[in-house]
């Protein structure tokens, strides 16, 4: 009877003790979250350094973009200083290759995507690798 009593004690001693760890760590788990926002002040510094870490993920992929649109752009410009049926075959020969270099693209992500998702519910994990492989030599050539 007293081994019941002693088991039943650190039972209730543990769940309490349990009880207060889960506690701590819902106190505690927004110790890496922004501090709660007072006024337009914490707003506005909280939006700059949110911001900062965005053009820091984000910069690389705005930069490319900018330089593959503006390549097509400033060779029109040249084009057009040459002749209007200079400038017109090269207009027409953006659109035809980017048109069909995005069809192709978006093609073959269609097709990776279900070949990937195929292999991968049928547990056949050595196939994901080299369909990937293989697609990544196709999409650079």
């Amino acid at each position: 009877m007293e081994d019941n009593n002693n088991e039943q004690a650190l039972l209730i001693a543990s769940s309490t003790s349990a009880e207060d760890d889960h506690s701590h760590q819902n106190r505690h788990s927004h110790a890496g979250d922004i501090p709660p926002i007072g006024g337009v002040a914490d707003c506005f510094r909280q939006f700059r350094i949110e911001s900062k870490k965005l053009w820091y993920l984000a910069g690389p992929a705005v930069f490319t973009s900018i330089c593959r649109y503006s390549l097509g752009a400033v060779t029109q410009l040249f084009t057009g200083h040459v002749s209007t049926l200079a400038l017109a075959a090269v207009s027409v020969e953006n659109s035809v290759i980017a048109g069909f270099s995005f069809g192709v693209m978006l093609g073959m992500g269609s097709a990776l995507e279900t070949l990937c998702g195929q292999a991968f519910g049928a547990g056949q994990l050595d196939m994901l690798g080299v369909i990937i492989i293989i697609a990544s030599y196709g999409f650079n050539g």
